[in-house]
């Protein structure tokens, strides 16, 4: 056993020595190209190998002790109760938790991670079969959470910050239904649903936001979509809001508090389980009027927000941007030329 760790000593010498030594004929290399270093010492060029050494075990050792001080679950749980929304939380957890599971199997913590091993785990991600969009939410989560880092923390920076792996956007292109599809769907539905999607087909908001929808005495409504107030500027028409009436629904606050039987499921006031529930309201009656031969495919409520940005493209980005509820002119842009193929030079 002794015999082993002499051996064992002896080759760590040897590392040491060999490792010191490539360090001394680097500096040497590099005083060489520089005039004011070409008079050093072998003394000199050994004072500065140390200290570079010295210098890089105190950053290392100031990276172990950080990484020591730091909760990285209580970090992640402070990252994710700064998003509005719970679909967004629940998809950046699950992309960080798999993230610190990689780092956990290659033992190593967030503050190790560097632009190389970042490229590698994004190429991990890839190599496991994940589809890009998939890939691209991982990293995208992932990035956010080391920017959210950086404001914490002085020493810790944004490895993802020019990674050369990440994966091209993929954009499929909408399926929408036409306009007397559109007219099939919405006649035949249960006046609750009826009531749904004439609101999504004439004013495009997001079917997450119906259960917060505010109808204000105007006919403008308000409501949270995707965590952020959308507030939509044209007031409902007077058959939408006759729909909603026959429906036996509220007229300030139609589609709050409604319950909704999911099959398998007793029903739910909550405005996450309302929506699925309309969500599969919607598939089981297209189901119903394919097999009747009366529409081509199984629509959802996007499919009806696609048909509402087609229908109203021509009045321009800023416009649709508003009705959308999106972020900006550029994401209205990128949603019109990749998911709707419009070309939107002339807008």
């Amino acid at each position: 056993m002794v015999e082993a760790d002499e051996v064992t000593m002896a080759a760590q010498r040897n590392q040491r020595e060999e490792a010191g030594q490539y360090l001394s004929n680097k500096i040497a290399s590099l005083a060489a190209r520089i005039p004011e270093l070409r008079d050093l010492t072998s003394e000199q060029i050994d004072y500065i190998a140390t200290a570079t050494v010295i210098d890089e075990l105190k950053a290392e050792m100031r990276r172990s002790l950080l990484a020591a001080r730091i909760n990285w679950n209580e970090e992640l749980q402070a990252f994710l109760d700064e998003k509005n929304s719970r679909h967004t939380k629940i998809a950046y957890k699950r992309a960080v938790d798999y993230f610190l599971g990689w780092l956990a199997r290659k033992r190593m913590t967030p503050i190790d991670l560097t632009p190389r091993l970042a490229d590698d785990f994004i190429r991990s991600i890839r190599g496991e079969g994940k589809d890009s969009d998939t890939s691209r939410l991982y990293i995208a989560a992932v990035s956010s959470f080391y920017t959210f880092l950086e404001r914490r923390f002085d020493e810790i920076r944004n490895p993802f910050r020019g990674t050369k792996a990440r994966p091209k956007a993929s954009w499929k292109t909408a399926i929408i239904p036409s306009i007397d599809e559109i007219a099939v769907i919405i006649d035949t539905a249960d006046p609750i649903l009826k009531a749904a999607l004439m609101v999504v087909s004439e004013t495009g908001l997001r079917v997450g936001g119906l259960a917060g929808m505010t109808i204000k005495p105007d006919g403008t409504l308000v409501t949270v979509s995707k965590g952020a107030q959308h507030i939509h500027p044209d007031p409902l028409s007077e058959e939408v809001r006759k729909a909603i009436h026959l429906a036996g629904l509220d007229a300030r606050h139609p589609f709050q508090d409604i319950e909704l039987k999911k099959r398998g499921n007793s029903a739910s006031t909550t405005d996450e389980r309302f929506t699925a529930a309309l969500k599969t309201r919607l598939v089981r009656h297209s189901m119903q009027l394919i097999q009747q031969g009366k529409i081509r495919a199984t629509y959802s409520f996007h499919d009806f927000r696609h048909a509402f940005a087609e229908a109203h493209a021509a009045k321009g980005l800023i416009w649709l941007r508003d009705r959308l509820g999106q972020s900006s002119i550029l994401t209205t842009e990128r949603y019109l030329k990749n998911v709707l193929k419009r070309d939107t030079r002339a807008m």
